[in-house]
């Protein structure tokens, strides 16, 4: 009786049963303000931190892997910050599905110690006050099927 009485001791034989059914790597499960934390084992290694809200839905996920944690957000991110925010890295790497902005209340700078290549399928490069200076140490090459100044 006194097993059955002790949460710990009728947890224990039961916990691998209770967590293969909903997800063999469940490690533990922890309700925080209508959503659930759920700490699992990777198939391919590591660990997965998953929070569900209440309609099943998984706004967050953690993937912590060999090559570093993987950070998932399932609806959308919105980063908030009084100062400044840095990334540092070898390398960043942006891919956006449907489009990319940037905008600035100031100045944008873009600094490369090596080149700087753009390619799309058209560009168009506006300055709504004041001119558009090209600069170059050496020559300024443009290449075009017709060349249109002042049109």
């Amino acid at each position: 009786m006194s097993e059955m009485s002790d949460p710990d001791q009728s947890n224990q034989p039961r916990e691998p049963r209770e967590h293969s059914e909903p997800s063999t790597s469940a490690l533990q499960t922890i309700p925080v303000e209508g959503h659930t934390l759920t700490i699992e084992r990777a198939p391919e290694g590591g660990a997965v931190l998953r929070l569900t809200n209440a309609g099943g839905d998984t706004p967050l996920t953690i993937e912590l892997t060999s090559a570093g944690p993987v950070l998932r957000v399932g609806t959308g991110l919105a980063i908030a910050v009084d100062g400044d925010l840095r990334f540092a890295a070898e390398r960043v790497d942006i891919q956006a599905r449907a489009g990319l902005e940037l905008r600035s209340g100031g100045d944008v700078i873009v600094n490369a110690e090596g080149d700087n290549l753009s390619s799309a399928r058209e560009h168009v490069l506006e300055a709504r006050l004041g001119d558009v200076r090209l600069d170059a140490n050496d020559d300024v090459k443009i290449a075009g099927e017709r060349i249109r100044l002042n049109c």
